[in-house]
């Protein structure tokens, strides 16, 4: 049996067709209809930023019922050279200005430090996903996605095997700064 066969069949065991590069964007992770514990998701209005919906988490996050969220300026919570951020972000390239380090203040006064990713959902709804920031963490997600989100666009215009290589050994040295890249 081929390679490619194996994989055929693999794949309707799985009930899914193969993950890659060119298809990795549309795997349907949406589909539990759950976000990371950790995180708030909020679904904002346009153009005057009000929630319209949060994740079920946030009142343990924040400490803020959902309900007093709701349909109330993101602007009561963050401050406003923060709302700004969000506007130019949603006015230019999302990548470049990603993630926004937001404060939010919460019920009881105090303020919880988080990266915000804003976005625009396929179909129009301004999407804000706040991930908690740990000052304990040297390197997050966040830091490493900034360090590395140039070279994978320039790996997936690479023709070739050769060209592929060399930009991951020229990348490697950026990164790491080493002359020593023998494995």
């Amino acid at each position: 049996m081929s390679l490619s066969s194996i994989q055929s069949v693999s794949n309707v065991i799985n009930g899914f067709d193969s993950v890659n590069l060119t298809n990795c964007d549309r795997e349907p992770i949406h589909i539990p209809r759950a976000i990371q514990s950790h995180g708030i998701l909020m679904v904002l209005s346009d153009p005057d930023l009000s929630i319209a919906q949060v994740s079920e988490n946030a009142t343990e996050i924040l400490g803020i019922a959902t309900a007093d969220l709701l349909d109330r300026p993101l602007a009561n919570f963050v401050e406003s050279d923060r709302i700004e951020s969000i506007h130019s972000c949603l006015n230019q390239n999302f990548e470049h200005i990603n993630p926004l380090p937001l404060a939010i203040a919460t019920a009881d006064g105090k303020t919880n430090s988080f990266n915000g990713i804003v976005h625009r959902a396929p179909s129009g709804e301004i999407i804000l996903e706040l991930e908690p920031v740990d000052f304990n963490v040297e390197s997050d997600f966040f830091q490493f996605y900034r360090l590395i989100k140039d070279t994978l666009a320039k790996m997936q215009t690479t023709q070739s095997l050769t060209e592929l290589c060399d930009l991951v050994v020229r990348e490697m040295h950026k990164v790491t700064g080493s002359d020593d890249l023998s494995l």
